[in-house]
């Protein structure tokens, strides 16, 4: 029985079939059908991904989102290349992993009418979030001051690349930009021999900080059922870069000079670090917890009890305490044996480690299709792709993979949003002549 099909609210007895062949029998809650956020309306005003990965989260929770675009779309749309993936209006994969489940209106907001469309949209909205520079909102009669007169429920979630306040508020940011290279994290996550920055992560602090802006409005949506009233939610790429880098960045600083990039042979904790294996693969080895742990791993695992006994070690080593030596230790052991030996060991001694993947190899894990983490999604044309889903569960919901050849085509549901507003038929075919609106038809 497929999770999402389970439509009734009550606990239901389901099966699986275990590895030996057996039926397991085991209870699970059922979706009711309506995720946490159901009748709640999203207008996402935004391009690229960070936004976007935010207004799909509320999406896949229950939401009704409004993805508005230009006539030529969000310029998103056309960087499947640079991933070696297409970009088609019938098979999209990089542009759908941030749109499937919303309903998209192609508006032409340089126009009164266009305008005038989108306030009606947003008359009617909970939420409204957008990464236009505060410049281009204020020419549109969208920013904050403008809407909270008129709408002083709204939530209005605003992403820039460096924060709307100091000398580069108005630049243009994207995550490689603000988030990666701003922040320290593009030069000093390398080992420092290497000296060059790591190639630039496309749109993986974008995903980062996406999330925590729908923690944000979240918020914002609980002090209006208390208050009556809706907020402006305020942030940046930059500024949750420097969050999420939080510990390198205050480490750093002048009063505790902290030597960052390190070099791989001085790492800041030899048993917090990465080990190649005899069979070439890479181990990351993470002990926290030195005191219980160390011992452990001496016997157990390197069946080296002679390190008990070396005072070097009795206490964690330091950058600036036997972390070379201990290291050099760990480098010339860990070449010993092939990378599954030493997950078997490690995994017995119950030590926190993992063998390091590469991006293909978790579209295969095991650990991933157990908890639903990625799911194969059919496009348009019948092609099918595995795409990751959203992360956060929900006991009592179970987030639905979107529909199969779900459309995220420019306009798509142009004529169906504007009719639930209350435009006519002929209304809609107006503003279609006019070139205020756009549907998939006259592309």
């Amino acid at each position: 029985m497929e999770r999402n099909k389970l439509v009734c609210t009550a606990l239901c007895l389901c099966s699986k079939m275990t590895k030996d062949g057996e039926k397991e029998r085991l209870f699970c809650m059922a979706s009711s059908g309506k995720g946490p956020l159901a009748g709640l309306k999203v207008v996402d005003l935004s391009e690229f991904v960070a936004v976007p990965v935010a207004a799909k989260l509320f999406a896949d929770w229950g939401a009704e989102v409004v993805k508005v675009e230009k006539f030529g779309g969000d310029d998103w749309r056309s960087y499947g290349p640079f991933f070696n993936t297409p970009y088609e209006d019938d098979e999209n994969p990089l542009f759908d992993m941030e749109h499937l489940n919303k309903k998209f209106l192609a508006l032409n907001l340089k126009t009164d009418k266009g305008r005038e469309v989108i306030h009606r949209l947003l008359s009617e909205a909970d939420i409204f979030m957008t990464n236009y520079r505060g410049d281009a909102l204020k020419r549109l009669g969208l920013s904050y001051e403008d809407l909270t007169v008129l709408y002083p429920k709204l939530i209005f979630a605003h992403l820039t690349g460096f924060g709307e306040k100091g000398p580069d508020a108005g630049r243009p940011g994207f995550d490689v930009v603000a988030y990666w290279a701003r922040s320290g994290a593009m030069l000093d996550l390398v080992p420092a021999e290497v000296g060059v920055p790591i190639n630039a992560p496309f749109g993986f602090g974008d995903h980062i900080t996406g999330s925590a802006l729908a923690g944000g409005v979240l918020a914002a949506l609980y002090k209006r059922e208390k208050t009556g009233r809706g907020d402006k939610i305020i942030m940046s790429l930059f500024g949750h870069a420097i969050f999420c880098a939080g510990c390198m960045i205050m480490s750093a600083q002048d009063r505790y000079g902290d030597p960052l990039p390190r070099y791989r042979e001085r790492p800041g904790s030899p048993v917090g670090h990465t080990y190649q294996c005899k069979d070439g693969r890479w181990i990351l080895l993470s002990i926290l917890v030195y005191d219980r742990y160390w011992p452990i791993l001496c016997k157990e695992v390197l069946n080296r009890p002679d390190l008990l006994q070396d005072e070097r070690f009795h206490t964690r080593p330091t950058p600036k305490g036997y972390s070379a030596e201990l290291y050099k230790i760990l480098h010339d052991e860990f070449k010993k044996k092939d990378s599954n030996e030493w997950s078997s060991l490690l995994r017995a001694a119950d030590i926190a480690f993992e063998n390091v993947a590469h991006f293909s190899e978790v579209t295969k894990d095991e650990q991933a299709w157990a908890n639903g983490y990625i799911f194969e999604h059919t496009f348009k044309n019948g092609n099918k792709a595995i795409l990751p889903k959203t992360s956060i569960q929900f006991g009592s919901y179970n987030v639905p993979n979107p529909l199969p050849r779900a459309g995220t085509r420019v306009g798509e549901h142009s004529a169906d949003v504007l009719l639930k507003m209350g435009y006519t038929d002929s209304e809609i075919e107006d503003l279609e002549k006019e070139g205020i609106i756009k549907k998939p038809s006259s592309q």
